[in-house]
């Protein structure tokens, strides 16, 4: 019984002398801050809670098992990834956001759409293959046969339009354009008033229209190969201005 008193009694003693070190430590660590001293900006609740969940995005996009692009405004650059590895990116020439403003806060925007991961991304216009199909019963296979030979091109057996988009669940759309001229990406006036216009009509009349629009700008080339690129469901995320 004595031994048990004595052991009860040891770890009571090393618990308060753990709990003096914790103590110690604690006020060495207040003595050491100077009454006006500031805490650094980047460690503020604010700013701590961002950087915090854009781990925590970074680390669902990684873990699962989704394509997904990640843009990167203030840099220009959209990136395509498949669980945390580059695949390949691309350098756009300019970057648009536009967001949906509601009437009596009906179909407005939601608030949190720059810090969200947007999921079930569906390609619009879908690709439409030009690709031949023969039929080695039919009585012209071997003339079919013969006259295509040479496969045709990805340029060809998939052609892109000049304007598509990704569609996601909840109202994100990627607009990408295909820009012939790399010297003046965005439209005029007359076209950018007409496209404005085209948009506020839309968002008016349906209440399911995007309402988020990013607008990515490549060289047509490029666009042209990112829409042949697009697979099934995609995921997306926008990266913080830093």
């Amino acid at each position: 019984m004595r031994r048990a008193k004595s052991g009860r009694r040891s770890s009571f003693i090393d618990g308060l002398v753990s709990l003096g070190l914790v103590l110690a430590l604690l006020g060495a660590a207040k003595a050491g801050k100077t009454p006006n001293a500031k805490e650094p900006t980047g460690t503020s609740s604010p700013g701590l809670a961002s950087a915090n969940a854009q781990l925590r995005r970074q680390l669902d996009l990684a873990t699962g098992d989704t394509f997904y692009y990640t843009l990167d405004p203030e840099r220009r650059v959209l990136r395509f990834m498949y669980q945390g590895n580059v695949l390949f990116e691309r350098t756009l020439l300019d970057v648009e956001v536009g967001t949906r403003r509601g009437f009596l806060g009906k179909g407005a925007a939601p608030k949190d759409w720059a810090e969200r991961v947007w999921s079930s991304g569906d390609l619009e216009p879908p690709r439409a293959s030009s690709r031949l199909e023969l039929d080695a019963s039919s009585d012209s296979y071997k003339t079919q046969r013969d006259e295509n030979l040479v496969p045709p091109t990805p340029e060809e057996a998939y052609p892109a339009p000049d304007t598509w988009w990704i569609r996601y669940a909840g109202g994100m759309a990627v607009e990408v354009h295909g820009v012939a001229d790399t010297t003046r990406t965005r439209p005029g006036f007359i076209k950018g008033l007409g496209q404005q216009f085209s948009d506020s009509m839309k968002a008016i009349v349906s209440s399911n229209h995007d309402a988020v629009r990013i607008r990515l700008y490549l060289s047509r080339p490029q666009a042209d190969m990112l829409y042949r690129s697009v697979p099934p469901d995609t995921r997306f995320t926008i990266l913080p201005v830093s």
